[in-house]
């Protein structure tokens, strides 16, 4: 996440088109990344969401992918690659 806010503010810098495409096309990686980790922690993918509520969300959010994943989960192995 970190890689792409600064590689966004970076194609900012250059061109705000540079930067809007380069936020679209990595959309859906993010997504899938975060839906993964919250998977990790055994909370539905769907809980990123909670993300869209200024400042309380974002905290709740980063606290959730902060924790270590959970053994076992009703998703599957923790951080093993399916």
């Amino acid at each position: 996440m970190l890689f792409l806010v600064l590689a966004s503010a970076a194609c900012g810098v250059v061109s705000d088109k540079l930067s809007a495409v380069f936020t679209i096309a990595t959309l859906v990686p993010a997504v899938a990344v975060g839906a993964r980790r919250l998977h990790d922690v055994d909370k539905s993918g769907w809980m990123q969401l909670i993300g869209l509520i200024p400042i309380v969300g974002w905290i709740l959010v980063i606290v959730w992918c902060a924790q270590a994943g959970k053994e076992p989960n009703r998703f599957g192995p923790a951080g093993v690659d399916a």
